[in-house]
């Protein structure tokens, strides 16, 4: 918000020293002694609006008391009925409550006013991105998209074009997606979450070469970004690149030792490389927490049999027939994993789907 230009009145240019430091500290998010100073200065120029204004958004945004973010705008108001700045911060307000419609409204009934006209034009975009994310997350991606285009109209985004994509990708549409990704990341190209999403894109259309680009890249941008690394590391195993996947799983593995998807990962990469041995501790981690998962059970006895350990291999061979009796007979019979324990008198059970399990 623009200060006031400093004038003869010493009490205004009081104000304005005051509102300058309430806005610097505010930027250091020291909100409390942002909210003393304008306080102070209102006390020196009560007529001063936009010392109301930015005390409204602190309280809305950063403290959400939206009790006293109110009554501010309702003394702004009251000092300078119909002033466009004050129907923007209500409509602000709106918005950081959650009522996405109101605020749409309200923006929209000053967008054509010069003084404001950017920021309300923003105010409906931002609006209708906002309403478009909740049919989205009921599934209502046909419904949200026409909301989103509408945003673009009103201000080209890259939240409105990375929502677009992600609607066109639920909805099959391949080519569409990838095009509002692209446009996502132009608009904002130090943005993780579009280049994240365009790698799912590429993963789901089967061009891991470019998915795996894409997760780097979101990982170049924000090195924690949620997901991207063991989704690199599945794109990675899926390019043959076990090396290069084994060197993204394992710091994040160690960064997040609950990572299901990297220990199943790792697993997999160790059993293609021929060190069975390291496979089993993570297979061993998803098997206490999901005993009846087929593939976990099926894996963890392959292993086994891999490392040699014939009878610690047993149980969970028996675990894997009888969650999926002809699953598991038509892998036992054809994998080649299996072949040194095919013949071994105590798997002579796991040959059909009639095998009975011993008993403990």
């Amino acid at each position: 918000m623009s200060q006031h230009s400093a004038t003869a009145d010493p009490d205004l240019t009081l104000a304005n020293d005051l509102y300058s430091e309430a806005l610097s500290k505010a930027e250091d998010e020291e909100y409390d002694e942002a909210l003393a100073l304008l306080a102070e200065a209102r006390q020196a120029a009560p007529d001063h609006i936009g010392l109301y204004l930015t005390a409204a958004q602190i309280l809305a945004s950063e403290r959400e008391d939206y009790a006293a973010a109110e009554a501010l705008l309702a003394h702004a108001e009251e000092r300078r009925p119909g002033a466009p700045m004050v129907a923007c911060a209500r409509a602000d307000l709106q918005f950081q409550r959650g009522e996405f419609e109101a605020a749409e409204r309200e923006f929209r009934a000053v967008a054509g006013v010069a003084e404001v006209a950017e920021l309300a034009r923003a105010g409906v975009a931002r609006s209708l991105v906002a309403r478009s994310r909740r049919l989205m997350d009921r599934g209502r991606h046909d419904q949200a998209l026409p909301l989103l285009e509408e945003a673009n109209s009103w201000e080209d985004t890259a939240a409105a074009r990375l929502n677009q994509g992600i609607c066109c990708h639920a909805l099959g549409n391949a080519q569409e997606s990838y095009q509002h990704y692209s446009h996502a990341i132009d608009l904002d190209p130090d943005s993780p979450v579009s280049y994240f999403h365009l790698g799912a894109l590429m993963a789901d259309c089967g061009e891991m070469e470019r998915a795996a680009a894409a997760f780097a890249q979101t990982l170049t941008v924000d090195p924690d970004y949620p997901d991207a690394r063991h989704r690199l590391g599945s794109a990675q195993v899926t390019l043959g690149n076990l090396e290069a996947a084994a060197n993204v799983l394992q710091p994040e593995l160690a960064r997040d030792p609950d990572c299901a998807e990297c220990h199943y990962l790792l697993a997999l990469v160790s059993m293609s490389l021929g060190n069975a041995e390291a496979a089993i501790p993570h297979l061993e981690w998803m098997a206490a927490r999901n005993p009846d998962d087929f593939l976990t059970a099926y894996n963890l006895g392959a292993a086994l049999v891999g490392a040699g350990r014939f009878a610690d291999a047993l149980p969970h061979l028996h675990r894997a027939r009888r969650i999926d009796p002809l699953l598991f007979v038509e892998g036992w019979m054809k994998d080649e994993q299996f072949a040194a324990a095919r013949d071994r008198p105590e798997f002579g059970a796991l040959g059909n789907a009639s095998g009975t399990e011993p008993r403990a």
